[in-house]
């Protein structure tokens, strides 16, 4: 059985588009769970692929541009390519690219992804906007509540929430 993986996304260089990363700062100061690992994936593109096929579950979190307020948390439950948000983030290719790639070479792990509402990247910065990072907390407890359910096997979910 293989273990479960938190994956942070994004450029923390970038402001908020770097949620995914500082949160993954954030639970690995707290403690992540037995049975996962927590992974910043930064802007890592294809060299993510080696997530797909070595973890399963993976839960991803992300910055999303979106029509939502800043700081909405969205969880979706992608079961193809085609249903990620095309403008997630400012990365080397989008995670739709990204799981495209994976479900060509027959990694197929269940993914979550937890889309954080941002309404433009921000010039050079390594810190999060106050908004955003008031998110903080609440995001990982999502995250959590999410593993726990998970573990026992007591989640179900539509491909969109």
């Amino acid at each position: 059985m293989k273990k479960g993986l938190i994956l942070g996304i994004g450029n923390i260089l970038m402001g908020d588009e770097g949620i995914g990363p500082h949160l993954i700062e954030v639970l690995t100061k707290t403690g992540i769970p037995d049975g996962w690992d927590a992974e910043d994936g930064g802007t890592g593109g294809f060299t993510l692929l080696q997530y797909f096929e070595n973890y399963d579950p993976i839960i991803m979190i992300d910055a999303s541009l979106d029509e939502n307020p800043d700081g909405t948390i969205r969880l979706v439950k992608p079961r193809f390519a085609s249903d990620y948000p095309t403008s997630l983030s400012a990365h080397d290719i989008g995670l739709h690219d990204l799981v495209q790639s994976a479900q060509l070479l027959g990694y197929t792990p269940e993914i979550f992804l937890f889309a954080v509402s941002v309404s433009h990247f921000q010039d050079i910065s390594d810190q999060l906007s106050e908004g955003i990072e008031d998110k903080i907390p609440e995001l990982a407890n999502k995250v959590l509540e999410l593993v726990g359910k998970l573990e026992k096997g007591k989640l179900q979910m539509s491909s969109q929430t």
